[in-house]
């Protein structure tokens, strides 16, 4: 189970609440509409206990852009972390990814998109790469936002028989806008992995984010089946 890869899916859709509340400015009236172009630039952090005296650790820096509210592309390169009990820290490159998303408007509001993540280009192993596709609607109800999400991973080398793993998750999400820089909420998160067998997993998560445009930070806390807790942090900057 890729903790790392969930942990920073969690942190950015934490990282997008503040622009639910935001209002266009071709929303006002006698304004004409015109296209905004938006580059953010974060990074994330997600921390894994294993056993007494081991653990794992995965940083993340991150560089979207966003075209006209509608879409946006990030590239996310990060590097890991794991100790081992006889007190030894090895460290690696992570698998890089490349995302694509559209963000719909409106009520409810729905994204959706790919991600693609393979090794990095100087290294070389072969079956690595991978292939996510997701989707999410959340519904504001103000103060809460209340949100529904799935997604679909499997290799890139799907035709090959046999069929190889993939995972399906399913997501429901609770958050609430405190005031004007904080929100929390809470997420549960039901997974599938699918081979010979169907293997359940899940994971509760609890976050908590504090937005200052065009700052923003957010942390929290993850607890699941094969992993009694992890924290989560993260923080960006819009540009």
């Amino acid at each position: 189970m890729n903790y790392y890869r969930w942990g920073l899916l969690l942190l950015a859709c934490t990282a997008v609440l503040p622009a639910v509340a935001e209002t266009s400015e071709h929303e006002r009236v006698g304004v004409p509409p015109k296209v905004s172009h938006e580059w953010e630039t974060r990074v994330g952090f997600v921390f894994l206990p294993r056993g007494p005296s081991g653990w794992d650790a995965s940083l993340a820096p991150e560089v979207s852009y966003e075209y006209a509210r509608t879409w946006d592309l990030a590239l996310s390169v990060p590097y890991h972390w794991t100790a081992q009990p006889v007190s030894r820290i090895e460290a690696r490159w992570g698998d890089p990814s490349l995302g694509l998303h559209w963000n719909g408007s409106g009520e409810p509001r729905w994204r959706s998109g790919v991600l693609v993540s393979g090794p990095p280009l100087w290294e070389v192993r072969p079956d690595t790469w991978s292939f996510s596709w997701d989707c999410s609607a959340s519904l504001a109800r103000d103060p809460a936002l209340l949100g529904i999400s799935t997604s679909v991973s499997l290799p890139l080398s799907f035709y090959a028989l046999p069929l190889p793993r993939w995972s399906w998750a399913l997501g429901l999400s609770f958050q609430e806008v405190v005031n004007d820089s904080m929100v929390w909420g809470l997420a549960l998160t039901p997974r599938a992995e699918v081979g010979k067998r169907v293997e359940w997993s899940y994971s509760i998560d609890w976050t908590v984010g504090w937005f200052e445009v065009p700052h923003n930070l957010s942390t929290g806390v993850s607890s699941g089946t094969g992993a009694p807790w992890s924290w989560t942090a993260s923080g960006g900057r819009t540009w």
